[in-house]
């Protein structure tokens, strides 16, 4: 594993909600990365449009975008439903037990899983006095600022 995708793993760790894309619509969605996996779980109801888009297993793009851990992607592959019920009580919260009336075993809710193929990630330096010190650098030379990196990494 290189360390870019080393970087975006555990930056998207620390970000909790990105935008699933879906037939030309962004939806909200709260997201469980597992590196070991190579997967990012999603949780859902039956019948909503990720849910019938990841029953068709169809190819999705979900994107991450957070000031806060210096973290922007856009991270295309395949999302399927998944029935592993283990995953579920692992991935399963207060939050998203505010979504189902009868908790975990609601029967609506749907475990959902991208299985990321590439990913166009752009990571911004993580420190703050860099940053400035690039700007004020770039201001005074004309340069460009090294700010971060931006790579197409391949899972």
């Amino acid at each position: 594993m290189s360390n870019q995708q080393q970087e975006f793993w555990d930056r998207l760790e620390k970000v909790r909600t990105g935008l699933m894309g879906l037939h030309g619509r962004h939806l909200p969605m709260t997201h469980y990365p597992h590196q070991d996996e190579n997967a990012v779980y999603f949780l859902t109801a039956d019948g909503t449009d990720a849910h019938d888009s990841a029953v068709k297993n169809e190819q999705i793009h979900y994107l991450v975008s957070s000031d806060k851990e210096g973290l922007y992607a856009d991270v295309t592959g395949k999302l399927s439903v998944e029935a592993d019920q283990d995953k579920l009580e692992e991935v399963w919260n207060a939050m998203a037990a505010a979504w189902f009336e009868d908790g975990k075993t609601d029967p609506s809710v749907r475990l959902l899983k991208l299985q990321p193929q590439s990913a166009e990630v752009w990571i911004a330096t993580d420190s703050s006095a860099a940053f400035l010190i690039e700007m004020a650098k770039a201001g005074m030379t004309g340069n460009t600022p090294d700010v971060g990196s931006h790579e197409v990494l391949t899972f």
